[in-house]
């Protein structure tokens, strides 16, 4: 069932009820894309314009958008500007797009115990691809059975590749793994009758899959602790903008569990502040 069963794990949530959302019953808001944020470090009111007009004011705001978004808007996302440390945290790491891509046949055709398949090009053959409308098929890694699902295989697609076939058309796409299963297996193979492909980067919400470190990175020395410091009320040191995603993670970067345990972390900083700052009665 994939990441929906933790997810409502997480919250608490009837797992057969999905109108049901737990812990965040009244606690969260459908269609309410933020526009833009105002902030001020000598003041503790933070000011949230959604896209529709709204104004939400707030303490704390905790960002999780991906570093994909962050890369994109940031600039027009908060004013007045996030602290150069931010910037170049967000510059210097980086996030790759690693896409699915999932095919359904009419009944199983390979054995239950099959791992699965790599491709391996001949330099030769992998030139001539380069200059052919199947060039991004060279960024395909493998291919292997789905647990449970015998009539699915799965396939890996990574980097630039991937990102080229997000600006494909289904049947483009479709086309072009006939060819490559053609190529690549002596034997007649049925043709598939759907396919489905994630599309990580060209969705507005994450434009990626998961952040990676680089020589880029250390070379403009930042790091994900950068990224994850908040920006404090400068009178009394709460915080005002907190960030947390994997890519915020010092260890666990680019894994769901790092995602998690970040927004764990930032929901800590902000219970241990207030248990802190507790009044006394």
């Amino acid at each position: 069932k994939g990441f929906r069963s933790f997810l409502r794990f997480l919250m608490k949530a009837d797992r057969e009820d999905a109108s049901d959302l737990g812990l965040l019953n009244e606690r969260i808001q459908y269609n309410a894309r933020v526009e833009h944020i105002e902030w001020q470090s000598s003041t503790s009111e933070i000011r949230i314009r959604l896209w529709n007009g709204e104004l939400i004011l707030a303490n704390h705001v905790i960002c999780t958008v991906s570093l994909g978004v962050l890369k994109e808007i940031h600039h027009k996302l908060f004013t007045p500007a996030l602290p150069l440390a931010k910037c170049r945290a967000i510059d210097g790491l980086k996030l790759g797009t690693v896409d699915k891509i999932y095919l359904e046949f009419n009944k199983p055709f390979v054995p239950l115990d099959w791992p699965g398949f790599s491709l391996l090009w001949r330099d030769v053959e992998l030139a001539e691809l380069r200059n052919t409308e199947y060039h991004w098929l060279e960024g395909i890694i493998n291919f292997h059975r789905v647990s449970c699902q015998p009539r699915l295989l799965q396939g890996w697609i990574i980097g630039q590749h991937a990102r080229h076939m997000e600006t494909l058309t289904e049947t483009e796409v479709f086309d072009a793994l006939l060819w490559l299963f053609k190529k690549f297996f002596s034997s007649e193979m049925p043709a598939p009758v759907r396919l489905l492909s994630t599309r990580w980067h060209s969705n507005p919400n994450f434009r990626g899959s998961y952040s990676f470190r680089s020589v880029y990175t250390d070379e403009v020395r930042t790091s994900s602790s950068d990224l994850a410091t908040p920006i404090l009320d400068e009178r009394d040191g709460k915080p005002l903008l907190q960030f947390a995603g994997e890519a915020t993670h010092s260890h666990f970067y680019s894994t769901v569990h790092g995602a998690v345990e970040s927004g764990w972390r930032e929901a800590q900083r902000l219970i241990a502040q207030y248990h802190e700052h507790k009044p006394l009665l």
